[in-house]
């Protein structure tokens, strides 16, 4: 289903105009129509195919002009059909004037066969309508974002869709919750025969790269401290960095001029780092593409697993006055970003989610990685260069 509101920032409406397109599913066709509800009534037109609607013990074909109006909280549900999608305009009238959210679709309170893991850890409170009126947290000093959210999502649903990532070239590339769960256990193993320890501050210069997701959750395994930057960074900026931080270990893009700047820096500073290279090789440069995957898928969590207020991250500012700051965050943080991913980007489960951020800037953990896999949605990747509007 994709929904398109196409009156955002019109407040105090009596109504929200939607446009929307229901992908056609053999899949659906023999099955019960699901069904929801929601406040006030309901008008749909159909502008291009056909659909089967159900509203209440009524059921109807609409085709191209067609039109239904209804009363919203009557149970209803529509699907494609006659083999192709179907588009149509859908008008919510709200049952007053207030700025209540409207949606369309699945209903944002989910059932309770819909629970999703992460409630074990995030209870949120919610009104009628499915507002945010309070959260609260359990268990947050035992959580691990790589142990008890992405695995065990893996272990559950090992074919679900964790990410969609299109490369630079477009090469596209689906990643599975198993797939991320292996990979990340097969990173830690990898870090720790390195002698990458527990406390270690290790720093990621992975752009958009897929192998971002595998080393930072890798790192969340083992208790390393990550610590995300942007390749726009030079010599000065990793040399007060690599010093600030006490960073022991770098990953790196093999792009541009990056990996040279490390190396000016890291012999500015009188530093010895552990240097892995990502997407290429280099003499002085661990290659991580080629050693990785010779570790173990298996990666078993220990009593004394980093959890809770251990320090799992290192944010530093965009330094807009002074140098950049440091922010250390626990396991913890990942927690928080629920309501970041829920009530603001309005992340579904099997939903799929784009935020631009390259991974250096804080903005990506808040759209890429944290709230949206605990919404048990996709994140959708795209490794770009420079912004080309006809990609």
């Amino acid at each position: 289903i994709t929904i398109q509101d196409l009156a955002p920032m019109f407040r105090k409406k009596l109504a929200t105009p939607y446009w929307v397109t229901y992908r056609y599913s053999q899949e659906l066709q023999d099955k019960p129509i699901h069904t929801t509800t929601h406040a006030g009534q309901e008008f749909n037109l159909v502008i291009k195919g056909a659909m089967r609607i159900k509203v209440g013990d009524h059921v109807e074909v609409l085709r191209e002009g067609d039109s239904i109006f209804y009363k919203s909280s009557t149970p209803h549900g529509m699907i494609a059909i006659d083999g192709q999608d179907c588009v149509f305009l859908s008008m919510i009238m709200a049952s007053d004037t207030t700025d209540q959210p409207l949606y369309i679709g699945q209903s944002r309170k989910s059932s309770p066969d819909q629970k999703l893991l992460c409630h074990k850890y995030v209870k949120p409170q919610e009104d009628e309508q499915g507002v945010l009126q309070g959260v609260s947290f359990e268990d947050a000093d035992t959580y691990n974002f790589a142990f008890d959210t992405v695995d065990a999502i893996a272990r559950r649903e090992p074919e679900k869709l964790a990410m969609v990532h299109i490369a630079n070239d477009m090469t596209e590339r689906r990643f599975t919750f198993k797939d991320i769960k292996d990979a990340s256990s097969q990173s830690a193993n990898y870090f720790k025969s390195l002698g990458i320890k527990r406390g270690d501050r290790v720093m990621l210069v992975l752009k958009r790269h897929y192998q971002f997701w595998f080393a930072i959750l890798g790192l969340h395994k083992l208790g390393a401290i990550a610590i995300p930057a942007t390749n726009q960074l030079v010599e000065k900026d990793f040399v007060y960095r690599f010093q600030a931080a006490d960073v022991s270990a770098i990953l790196c893009t093999n792009d541009g001029d990056v990996s040279h700047q490390v190396e000016l820096a890291e012999k500015t500073a009188g530093m010895n780092l552990t240097k892995i290279l990502v997407g290429g090789r280099k003499d002085g440069w661990h290659d991580y593409d080629t050693e990785f995957p010779l570790f173990s898928r298996r990666y078993e969590r220990k009593s004394d697993a980093p959890c809770g207020n251990d320090p799992m991250l290192m944010l530093f500012t965009s330094g807009t006055t002074g140098y950049p700051k440091m922010a250390m965050h626990s396991y913890k943080y990942a927690l928080g970003h629920y309501v970041t991913a829920k009530y603001w980007h309005l992340c579904e489960r099997d939903g799929l989610h784009f935020t631009i951020s390259e991974t250096g800037w804080g903005k990506a953990l808040w759209g890429k990685l944290y709230g949206q896999w605990l919404c048990e949605g996709a994140v959708f990747t795209y490794d770009f260069d420079r912004f080309d509007a006809e990609k």
